[in-house]
């Protein structure tokens, strides 16, 4: 299902405020995320806007756009499976190699598990920052 978000989006989490305060800082304020999921994978496509806030007419405009946007992220997705995954291309640079408990820790997150469930899982629990940060690393290394 599309999800559009902003800075109105509802929560107490500091973490979460703090995650969309970088994103707005990287011009990444507001979008549009797209979902395919199959038994394979599941992607997300997400078209950004560097506005912090959408307006209703804005808004609007998004929702009135979203099967074309819903298609471009499909074609995008198969061209870029097709012409780059598929074809093992590697990529242009590369960072430090991935720790083990870095590999898990993206593992359990790209199939949707939250940093607590991964502290736990990997027995760390009591210390879900743990898996947060080995994440963090992990994203930073891509």
């Amino acid at each position: 299902m599309p999800f559009i978000w902003d800075g109105s989006i509802q929560t107490d989490d500091p973490r979460a405020l703090h995650f969309l305060d970088r994103a707005a800082a990287a011009g990444v304020g507001s979008g549009l995320a797209l979902y395919f999921i199959n038994d394979a994978y599941a992607v997300m496509v997400s078209l950004n806007r560097p506005e912090r806030m959408l307006t209703s007419r804005r808004r609007r405009m998004i929702e009135a756009r979203m099967g074309d946007a819903l298609h471009f992220a499909s074609v995008f997705h198969w061209l870029f499976m097709r012409r780059v995954i598929m074809r093992g291309l590697q990529p242009l640079h590369q960072g430090a190699p991935l720790s083990p408990r870095e590999l898990e820790c993206l593992h359990f997150a790209a199939h949707g598990m939250t940093s607590h469930d991964i502290a736990i899982k990997l027995g760390i629990a009591g210390a879900p920052r743990i898996s947060t940060s080995a994440i963090s690393s992990a994203s930073l290394a891509c």
